[in-house]
C-alpha cells in the first residue's frame, strides 16, 4: 500500500466507530482463530497477491462497528511481514514497559473462507482475486512479541525489528551434521519446527498443566522471537508487566517473582472451552472462558 493510504486507515483505526456486537471466539479444525457474529459481513472481491486498501477499509469498518476491541489503536503495515505473507493484511500495535518495547501484531486472513457455503460464494472468478463471500466470522491471528526498534515514516509505524531469542535460530544445537541439514532445508523451504522449543518455554513458565493442550500453544516462535498467543485479550496493557518479565527470565536467565508464578499459574489453568460440529461437520471449539476474555 502507498504511505497516504496507510495513513488514511490509520485514522479510521484511531477513530471509535461502533460500540461492538455480541460475538464468539472460536478456533477451527486447522487450530486457526476466528471471530464469529450473528449477521454476515459481505467480504468484497480480494487481490490474492496483496492487500489492497480500498477492500480492506471495507473490511475495517464493519470489525470496527463489530469488535473494535480487536483492531482499535492499531496501525496497518504497508506490507506484510515477513513479505510472503501476503495478500493478509497486519495491523500493529506498540507498547512499552521501562526500556523494552513490545508489539502486539494482529494479522487478518483475508482471503480465507472458511466455514463459507457454495450460496454464500460468488460464482464470478477473476483472474489473482479471490470471490466476494459472505461469512458472520473473520478468521486471524493475535501475537505479542518484543522488538528493538521500530520504523516510521510521517508518523506512520512501517516496519520494525524483533528481539531475537537465541535458541530460536534453529542452528544453534548440538545435534548430528545429519539433523543439522535437514532442519536447514526446512528453514529454507519451509518453516522451521519450533514445537519442543515451545514446549519448554511453556514447561519453564508454569508448573500447571496447560489447559487446551493441543488446541493452541500459548507460547509461539515467530520472527525468530517467542510470541505470547493473546488472540483472546481485549486489553493487553495490565497483563504486559508479566510478559515483560516472563521474557527477562527466558532472555537474561532472570527469576519469575512468586507474584509472576502465580499469574502464569492461574492463566494456564482458566480456560473453558466446548466442542462442537461446523456447518460442514468439522470440529471447532468454542472458547467459553479464558483468562482476560
Amino acid at each position: 500500500m502507498e504511505l497516504a493510504e496507510v495513513q488514511k486507515l490509520n485514522q479510521l483505526l484511531a477513530e471509535s466507530t461502533g460500540t461492538g456486537q455480541e460475538c464468539k471466539i472460536c478456533v477451527d479444525t486447522f487450530r486457526t482463530p476466528y471471530i464469529q457474529w450473528e449477521n454476515p459481513i459481505k467480504w468484497p472481491s480480494l487481490s490474492v497477491l496483496e492487500a489492497e486498501a480500498k477492500s480492506a477499509e471495507i473490511i475495517l469498518k464493519e470489525i470496527m462497528q463489530r469488535s473494535p476491541w480487536l483492531l482499535q489503536g492499531s496501525q496497518i503495515l504497508p506490507e506484510a511481514r515477513p513479505r510472503r505473507d501476503e495478500p493478509n493484511l497486519h495491523l500493529v500495535k506498540p507498547f512499552q514497559v521501562d526500556d523494552q518495547l513490545y508489539l502486539l501484531k494482529t494479522k487478518l486472513l483475508m482471503t480465507y473462507m472458511g466455514g463459507a457455503l457454495g450460496n454464500e460464494v460468488e460464482d464470478r472468478s477473476i483472474q489473482d482475486r479471490n470471490p466476494a463471500f459472505e461469512s458472520n466470522r473473520v478468521y486471524y491471528q493475535c501475537r505479542l512479541f518484543p522488538v528493538s526498534f521500530l520504523k516510521r515514516e510521517q508518523g506512520a509505524l512501517i516496519d520494525f525489528e524483533p528481539r531475537h531469542y537465541g535458541p530460536a535460530s534453529g542452528m544453534q544445537n548440538t545435534v548430528g551434521e545429519a539433523h543439522q541439514t535437514a532442519r536447514w532445508n526446512v528453514m529454507l523451504f519451509d518453516e522451521m519446527d519450533f514445537s519442543d522449543l515451545e514446549q519448554d518455554i511453556r514447561e519453564r513458565t508454569s508448573s500447571q498443566t496447560w489447559k487446551p493442550g493441543r488446541l493452541f500453544n500459548p507460547f509461539v516462535i515467530d520472527h525468530g522471537t517467542v510470541n505470547w498467543n493473546v488472540f483472546h485479550l481485549k486489553e493487553i496493557s495490565s497483563c504486559l508487566p508479566h510478559f515483560h518479565r516472563l521474557w527477562l527470565h527466558l532472555k537474561e536467565g532472570l527469576d519469575l517473582k512468586h507474584e509472576d508464578h502465580l499469574f502464569w499459574d492461574d492463566y494456564y489453568a482458566s480456560w473453558k472451552y466446548s466442542r462442537f460440529l461446523s456447518r460442514g461437520g468439522n470440529p471447532h471449539w468454542e472458547i467459553v472462558e479464558a483468562p482476560g476474555w
